[in-house]
């Protein structure tokens, strides 16, 4: 795993950038958003609601385009931990390793990453940006539970088309489901998709589906 790639962002602070617009490529820019010093799942959860993923124009899916990671970004953001809305292209990436300076340029030494690229990111990078792997749906909620960031991202088998991208929620009065001996089969999502939810318990594996190839989980915090 390459040890001296620095994370990036595009045009960050950039006020445009915020909930009630259709999405850019920068990170959210508004003035007042939540960025808790603390991690707790109170933390967690205010970013959540204040995200409000089901009504904010940001998320809003149409024309054929779906927002799950820039929802995920969103959440990680402001959470504190980096998950890229862009990351450094093949070119870019040759020239940092090489010890020169590259600038941060969309569409030339940066570009946007769908689910698809999330999920090869996490893998190749994320150990980077201290996100582990996880082995279960219930370390996965467990994180949540405490503050920390928690995705499951999977890769579509057909890479022209994009893969999803959720995030796992602290549970309240939402619990996680369990099987009999205690063990979390469904853990509480929040995603932007087809169907933009907070929190929701959902009745499947939405990742099970042949269409994706591959799935992972991943932890921060």
């Amino acid at each position: 795993m390459p040890s001296d790639l620095p994370p990036v962002h595009f045009r960050e602070r950039d006020p445009r950038s915020a909930r009630s617009n259709p999405p850019l490529a920068s990170p959210l820019g508004e003035p007042g958003m939540p960025r808790p010093a603390e991690r707790s799942a109170e933390a967690l959860n205010r970013i959540i609601d204040w995200l409000a993923v089901e009504k904010s124009r940001r998320y809003r899916a149409g024309r054929g385009a779906t927002f799950c990671n820039i929802y995920a970004c969103d959440v990680a953001y402001l959470a504190g931990a980096y998950l890229p809305r862009v990351w450094w292209t093949k070119k870019a990436i040759t020239g940092l390793l090489s010890g020169k300076k590259v600038a941060p340029r969309y569409g030339i030494t940066l570009a946007e990453l769908n689910a698809n690229a999330l999920h090869d990111w996490l893998l190749e990078h994320g150990g980077r940006f201290g996100w582990k792997r996880a082995g279960s749906l219930g370390e996965l909620q467990a994180c949540a539970d405490r503050g920390g960031v928690a995705v499951i991202c999977a890769r579509r088998a057909d890479p022209s088309r994009s893969g999803h991208i959720a995030v796992v929620a602290p549970q309240g009065p939402l619990r996680a489901r369990r099987d009999p001996s205690g063990l979390v089969t469904m853990p509480v999502l929040s995603q932007a998709g087809a169907i933009n939810y907070r929190r929701l318990v959902p009745p499947r594996p939405w990742w099970g589906k042949p269409k994706f190839s591959s799935t992972i989980f991943f932890t921060w915090g």
